[in-house]
């Protein structure tokens, strides 16, 4: 053993943000879901539809939460449709 002992944390705003996307997931029923930060990095690649805006408790501005629904060049207009219709029956006019 060593006479300095080392102990690994990790801590922040990006580590308490996974978490609690990993609990709404949860709470959804989706497979994943992210942050708008990684579903900007993500906008050529994969489509996505904005589930919602979150507040954390203590934070000042909202997190926009993403579902990804597949690689966008093989996503079937028809489940874009489907997916975007659900979302304005769903919509919360508060979380604009």
């Amino acid at each position: 053993g060593s006479a300095e002992r080392m102990s690994y944390t990790v801590i922040g705003d990006a580590v308490n943000l996974a978490s609690r996307l990993e609990g709404f997931c949860k709470v959804v029923g989706a497979e994943i879901v992210v942050c708008e930060t990684t579903a900007t990095e993500l906008e050529d690649a994969i489509t996505v539809r904005l589930l919602v805006k979150l507040r954390a408790a203590g934070k000042l501005t909202g997190v926009r939460v993403f579902e990804p629904l597949g690689v966008a060049s093989r996503v079937p207009p028809a489940d874009l449709v489907a997916a975007f219709r659900n979302d304005e029956a769903t919509a919360d006019p508060t979380m604009s």
